[in-house]
């Protein structure tokens, strides 16, 4: 199930990601979708050029630096 890891650190389990429009709402942007660790983290495409904050929870998982809020999920939850 997707989750939401918000830049504060909060986490909200269970997110719909079910059309762009919602993970686009979800991320606050256009969207770009990074792949690791097995999952795929879905991003706010212009994160670094809108200067969002760095999002440390969501670094952790992913392995590198990533920033603003970022939804986690399985490969088979994207349509």
């Amino acid at each position: 199930m997707a989750k939401l890891i918000k830049a504060d650190g909060t986490i909200q389990e269970g997110v719909d990601i079910s059309t762009l429009r919602k993970q686009q709402e979800l991320v606050g942007g256009y969207i770009e979708y990074v792949y690791g660790n097995g999952k795929v983290f879905i991003l706010n495409e212009e994160g670094l050029l809108e200067h969002l904050p760095f999002n440390p929870e969501a670094s952790q998982e992913y392995g590198h630096p990533l920033v603003g809020d970022v939804v986690v999920c399985e490969s088979n939850e994207i349509k």
